[in-house]
């Protein structure tokens, strides 16, 4: 199996689509109950408690800001994040197990690992797609260094994006295919998905600047669900639009807040990291879109957004954490792992 969908120790359970923090705080490895799920088809129900151990960072290493989480197909997890070691391998029990001598970021921001094993991370600072090989070698390398498109965007401000452009502009997440193509949102600085061959070659753009359907403000994460649509976190318009593989719109879900990143599960499960306001919140919902759980993260520190999210083999999940300006804390593990009870 392989999906992809970070650290405080404590949670708050959230009434579903609740606008503020619940009053139940959860202690870490106290269990997360959940109600029973909405969608007629499921008869799962979903409930969490927090791994207070992970991770476990070796002597005097640190974590900044983790941006992206991914799991492989040996459930190692890869967590992105910016720190002067941007590139941490972690098993699933929170042993610290390596990291990459590259470290030729200018700030990390996402990422995701493809059925063929290769590792796919967005640079958006440099307006550069990386891919690397399991062993953490540079493949490829997509985009021109610190060059970014034509989108007439003001202040790296998505709200000031005149009209759409080429790659890329502030790319922010990436979708590889069982095909071996992958998929680009084009993000801070454009309003486009991009779709490329295995080897990079530009085969299609879709998106403008707007509210309306195939239109994005902030096209944050894009992830490829069990039958092949292709899910962008639209977030600053609060929904996750659906599209088919060659860029038709389809459907959209709404009633999220800020969705930065996403991974979808065998059964079509959607898991969202929201950005929210002040605080993190995870969102599960049916392949159609329905609710079936939802909680807030939550803690001493002000503004702390969910801005990744995946899963391990056991349907364990992790979740990296941004601070939205905020510092990060001294004792801050900035990336969350869930276990499923």
């Amino acid at each position: 199996m392989w999906s992809r969908c970070g650290i405080l120790d404590s949670l708050v359970y959230r009434p579903r689509f609740a606008k503020s923090p619940g009053a139940h705080r959860a202690q870490a490895g106290e269990n997360h109950e959940v109600n029973q799920n909405h969608d007629p088809s499921a008869s799962r129900t979903y409930a969490y408690e927090v791994d207070p151990a992970f991770p476990e960072l070796p002597e005097g290493g640190v974590l900044g800001e983790v941006s992206g989480v991914a799991v492989d197909h040996e459930d190692r997890v890869y967590v992105a994040n910016r720190s002067t070691n941007p590139v941490q391998i972690y098993s699933t029990d929170g042993q610290f197990l390596s990291s990459w001598s590259y470290s030729d970021f200018e700030r990390v921001h996402g990422v995701t690992i493809a059925p063929d094993g290769r590792i796919y991370i967005a640079d958006d600072r440099r307006h550069l797609i990386r891919v690397f090989n399991p062993a953490g070698e540079l493949v490829l390398t997509i985009g021109t260094d610190g060059v970014p498109s034509d989108t007439g965007v003001e202040d790296r401000n998505p709200r000031t994006i005149k009209h759409a452009g080429p790659p890329f502009n502030l790319p922010t997440d990436t979708a590889p295919t069982a095909d071996g193509s992958f998929y680009v949102s084009d993000g801070y600085g454009n309003a486009r998905v991009h779709h490329f061959s295995h080897e990079g070659e530009l085969l299609q753009s879709w998106g403008e600047p707007g509210t309306g359907p195939g239109e994005f403000n902030l096209p944050h994460g894009v992830t490829i669900d069990n039958k092949g649509r292709v899910l962008v976190a639209d977030r600053e318009n609060g929904r996750i639009q659906v599209f088919s593989a060659d860029g038709t719109y389809e459907t959209e879900f709404n009633d999220l807040i800020r969705p930065c990143g996403m991974c979808v599960d065998g059964d079509g499960v959607i898991y969202v990291a929201e950005l929210a306001q002040s605080y993190g919140r995870i969102t599960i919902l049916s392949p159609k879109g329905e609710l079936l759980e939802q909680w807030a993260i939550a803690g001493d520190v002000p503004k702390v957004g969910a801005h990744s999210i995946a899963l391990d083999s056991e349907k364990n999940l992790y979740v990296g954490l941004v601070y939205q300006g905020a510092p990060l804390p001294e004792n801050a593990r900035p990336v969350i792992k869930y276990r499923r009870v």
